[in-house]
């Protein structure tokens, strides 16, 4: 297992309620880096309670969009194993449980997804098929 760059599929373009996301999107990743916006399929999020209404996903990823068009797919956005609200610049070692930036560790937290024992040994796809 590995990871993706989440931020090259799904890319926040408009109706953001705390300003312009895209923006903020092509300053963080850099013009180098950042999905143009003749690159992206837009869909619609507006039934979501994140913070932006339309979505990007990239083109390559066609079938995908497709799909969550047809409510046949969905994404788990803003997903992550850190116990609390924290950004690069913060002492993650001494204010979380996680141990980050090593792929076994994340895959064994992605997969508890319980950083305070709530729901002990129970992992985070166990809870999401309990409320399915």
């Amino acid at each position: 297992a590995g990871g993706a760059d989440s931020f090259n599929l799904l890319v926040p373009i408009g109706e953001c309620q705390s300003g312009d996301q895209y923006q903020e999107y092509v300053e963080a990743r850099g013009q180098a880096h950042a999905l143009p916006m003749f690159n992206l399929t837009t869909i619609s999020a507006s039934s979501s309670e994140q913070d932006c209404d339309v979505f990007g996903v990239n083109k390559a990823f066609g079938l995908l969009a497709n799909l969550y068009g047809s409510n046949e797919a969905l994404f788990f956005a803003n997903t992550g194993t850190l116990g609390k609200k924290m950004t690069k610049h913060d002492d993650w070692n001494d204010e979380t449980p996680i141990q980050l930036f090593a792929h076994n560790t994340m895959q064994h937290e992605f997969q508890r997804c319980d950083p305070y024992e709530t729901n002990a040994n129970t992992g985070v796809f166990g809870r999401i098929l309990d409320k399915l």
